[in-house]
Formats: structure tokens, C-alpha cells, sequence
């Protein structure tokens, strides 16, 4: 019943550049409509037939629509994808990459692996370039092999996939940056052992490497792992610190001033007590300026003495070496618990005194010495959470309380969150405590706005976070 409006809509198209178009009517949609009406559906076991023949299509518009209806469909159409694979022309094989790359995962690995050893180059880097959206057997091993083949851009774009993989043995490799000449795929490898490093579990891996790695390879992981912050970097770090020629299992081999450098300076980022024994010791007595400089610095950022480099540090060491030794098990402890694995025993945690976790509570606030691993404060918070919360509930409201006027109103809603959260039976009291001392507040901070021709603090956030917190904790018992 629509072949006449078909014909007519067809007709009408053919005619348009003879008459003028009719004022206000647009003709391309109708023009699409009747076309579409004429094409036949595909067949319904197989709705990406006609995706399959505009892949070959010379089109831009039409054959980027099949790819992305094709990659929609999954893994259903790797089988005949897999057979245009096969094509002369290498276009539609580069277009095939690009099929396998966007289902990616283990499905699209193995036509990936098999044009990644394409006789043309820009195929091989398509395929390359998806490689690091797969997972599954055999998509390592062929990035490692193609980021040491002879062709330049497959490196850049090997380099890129094992970043995006996410496989740790790749660490070795991408740290080996520095003797390659190429300047972008040393960018590349240096990006992706960034990525590979910067979380929990690239941590654990990279301390493996630290204590196998020498000369350049291992001053570009320390490079990669100094921002992190994770305190289980520590020894390997301090170890490299005291003496950058001894390697873990005791032998020597060649180092400079530069590798010291950098793990004195990775040591400040971390911010545990166990580096300032030697970095007080570098800091005061090194031959190397710029080693000496750097143990300065760092251990001015973790402790705020503010001695220059010199005997000083030697003095400040003898003041602090017996507290920060008796402390050792707590910071070796607290290096653990930085590990997600770890589950935080709730006997050795209520063992602790309130003060000693005091760092815990700080790096739940996001105010610890130095910097700190990025998962770090959730791991803290659940530290906490499986302590007692009698004990902390009480520590945070005396905390939210002495935060002055004025002060940081992001603070005191943190720790209005973190009493909700902890709940218990005292939990309700200690929030309107706070609420208590928020009203006591209001008056003299208006006044004293008032005196100053300024504007007082806008406590209706700290407000919205306790009723909020009424309405889930119980009133307590009388």
C-alpha cells in the first residue's frame, strides 16, 4: 500500500532542481522515509546484515554507522567480521580493527592479536591501538613484543595499550623508557607506567620491581612511584636512600646522585616517620650538595623543622630518634593498613591510644603530613569504622567544636558525617553538643561582623548536616 507514495516521493526528488520547492515544507525527511520504506529489513537472526556490506562502504557517514552497529550487536558478529577481516582491501580491514577494538574485552582479542600482525602498517596500529581494550590470553604478550619491534609508531601505540590493559608485568618493561631514543614512545611508556603504578595494586608490584630494577630502568619507577605517597614504599625507598648501589638481595651495582635524589625526595611525599633516620643523616652530612638539599627539603615538609642542610639535622635526629623508634611498630603497622587487602583488627585498633590514631582521623579530613595516597583515606575511614565508636564519636564532636570562627565550615560537616555514620548510643548527644555550641556562636560572630563592616560566617550548611542527622540517629535513653 506505500509503493505509490514511494513513487511519487521519488519522483518529486528527481524533479526538485526543475521546481521550486514549496514554501515551508521539508522534503529530505519524506525523501529518507520513502527510501527506507523501500529497503528491505534484514533477516531477524542476523539485524546487522546490512551493517556487515556498509563496512565496505567507501562513505565516511555510512560505513562510521556500521561500525558502531556493529560493535552495539558484541560479539555475535565476530564470526563474520572475522571473514571481512580477510578483505584485500586494507581500509576494510583497518575498519574491521576498529569493530574488535569497541567490543574489546576477550571477545575481540583474538582478531585483534591476528591483525596486529597485518602486512599494513596503519591496520597493525589500529589493531595495536585496541589490543589495550581487551583482557584474555595472549593480549599481554603481544604488546610486549610489539613495544620492542623495530616500527616507531607501533611502539607509541604499544606503549599506550599497556597502560589502558592495566597488566602489572608490564611494569618492567615500560620502565625501561630511558633507553629508548624515540621521544614520543618514551612519553608514551612514561604515561602508562604512571597509570600502571598510581593505584594499591601497582604499589605492591612496583616494590617488587624496586627490588629488582637498577641504573635507568629503576630511577624511571622511582620517578613514576614518588607522587603516590603510599607508605609501603618506605623501605625499598629508604634502602635506595641510605645507599643506591646495594640492591635488595645484597649485591652492588651501578648508581648516581640522581637516583638518591629521587628517593629522598619520593620519602618527603610519604610522610612516615621510618625515612628520618636517614634523612636526617643525609641531610646533615652528605658529600653531595644536591643530595644533602633534597633530604633538607623533604624533611621539612614532613616534620616543619626548618633547619637548612647541615649538623642541625644531626642535633634534631638525637631529639627525635627515641620517640620515633618506640613508634616504629605503629608506623610499620599503619604502611599495612595502606594495603586494601588488609583487614584492620578491631582488638589491635581499640589496643591503640585515641592520640597515637590521631594521623587516621587526619587523613580521613585529608590533612596528613606530606601527601598521602589517594585510596589512603577511605582505607583510614574504615579503620575507624571498626574501632569502637563510642570512643571516636566523642573525639570528633570535641574536634568539630574547636574549630574557630571563621574556620574551615567544610571540616565541621565532615565531622558531623562521620558521627552520623559511626552512630551508636552516644552519637545523638555529641551532635547536639555541636549543634549547642553552633547557636552559642551566632551572636558573638555577628557582632563581631558587625564591628568589622564584614559578613559572619553562613553556618545553614552545618545546620542541614545535623537535622539530617536527627532524623537518622536515635534520641538516647534517659
Amino acid at each position: 500500500m506505500f509503493r505509490p507514495l514511494v513513487l511519487v516521493l521519488i519522483a518529486l526528488a528527481a524533479s526538485a532542481e526543475d521546481r521550486p520547492e514549496p514554501q515551508g515544507v521539508d522534503m529530505v525527511p519524506l525523501i529518507k522515509q520513502g527510501v527506507e520504506l523501500l529497503k528491505p529489513k534484514p533477516p531477524a537472526d542476523k539485524p546487522w546484515a546490512y551493517d556487515l556490506a556498509d563496512l565496505t562502504d567507501h562513505n565516511p557517514v555510512v560505513h562510521g554507522r556500521a561500525i558502531r552497529n556493529l560493535i552495539t550487536h558484541g560479539r555475535a558478529v565476530l564470526p563474520e567480521v572475522t571473514i571481512i577481516a580477510g578483505d584485500s582491501d586494507w581500509r576494510i580491514r583497518a575498519r574491521v580493527a576498529q569493530v574488535a577494538a569497541g567490543i574489546g574485552g576477550t571477545d575481540g582479542a583474538p582478531l585483534l592479536i591476528k591483525l596486529s600482525q597485518d602486512p599494513d602498517l596503519l591496520v597493525r596500529e589500529s589493531a595495536t591501538l585496541g589490543l589495550g581494550q581487551c583482557r584474555g590470553e595472549g593480549v599481554y604478550e603481544r604488546l610486549a613484543v610489539l613495544l620492542v619491534t623495530r616500527e616507531t609508531t607501533l611502539r607509541e601505540k604499544a606503549a599506550m595499550s599497556l597502560g589502558s590493559l592495566g597488566d602489572l608485568r608490564a611494569i618492567g618493561p615500560l620502565a625501561l623508557q630511558r633507553t629508548v631514543k624515540d621521544d614520543l614512545v618514551r612519553r608514551e611508556m612514561a604515561r602508562s607506567l604512571n597509570l600502571l603504578v598510581q593505584n594499591p595494586t601497582g604499589v605492591a608490584a612496583a616494590i617488587i620491581e624496586l627490588n629488582r630494577l637498577d641504573g635507568d630502568a629503576r630511577d624511571a619507577l622511582i620517578e613514576a612511584i614518588a607522587p603516590v605517597g603510599d607508605r609501603r614504599l618506605v623501605p625499598p625507598l629508604v634502602r635506595i636512600a641510605e645507599d643506591p648501589q646495594r640492591r635488595a638481595d645484597g649485591s652492588r651495582v651501578a648508581a648516581s646522585a640522581w637516583t638518591q635524589t629521587t628517593a629522598v625526595r619520593a620519602l618527603g611525599i610519604c610522610g612516615d616517620r621510618r625515612a628520618w633516620k636517614v634523612l636526617s643523616t643525609l641531610a646533615a652530612q652528605h658529600p653531595q650538595a644536591e643530595v644533602k638539599a633534597a633530604a633538607a627539603v623533604s624533611l621539612r615538609s614532613i616534620t616543619g623543622y626548618g633547619a637548612n642542610p647541615g649538623k642541625a639535622w644531626e642535633v634534631w635526629w638525637a631529639s627525635q630518634s627515641a620517640r620515633v623508634e618506640s613508634l616504629q611498630p605503629f608506623d610499620e603497622l599503619v604502611a599495612a593498613w595502606h594495603d586494601p587487602a588488609a583487614i584492620p583488627d578491631r582488638a589491635v585498633i581499640s589496643s591503640l591510644p585515641i592520640e597515637q590514631l590521631s594521623e587516621i582521623l587526619e587523613a580521613c579530613l585529608g590533612q596528613p603530613e606530606g601527601r598521602m595516597a589517594p585510596w589512603w583515606p577511605a582505607l583510614a575511614w574504615r579503620i575507624i569504622v571498626a574501632d569502637d565508636a563510642a570512643r571516636w564519636v566523642i573525639v570528633l564532636a570535641d574536634r568539630a567544636i574547636a574549630v574557630p570562627s571563621g574556620g574551615p565550615a567544610i571540616e565541621r560537616l565532615q565531622l558531623i558525617a562521620m558521627i552520623e555514620r559511626l552512630g551508636g548510643p552516644t552519637a545523638r548527644h555529641e551532635i547536639e553538643r555541636i549543634a549547642l555550641n553552633l547557636e552559642e556562636r551566632v551572636k558573638p560572630e555577628a557582632e563581631r561582623a558587625a564591628k568589622t563592616n564584614t559578613i559572619a560566617p553562613d553556618h545553614r550548611a552545618e545546620w542541614k548536616a545535623i537535622e539530617l542527622a536527627r532524623t537518622t540517629l536515635p534520641i538516647p535513653r534517659s
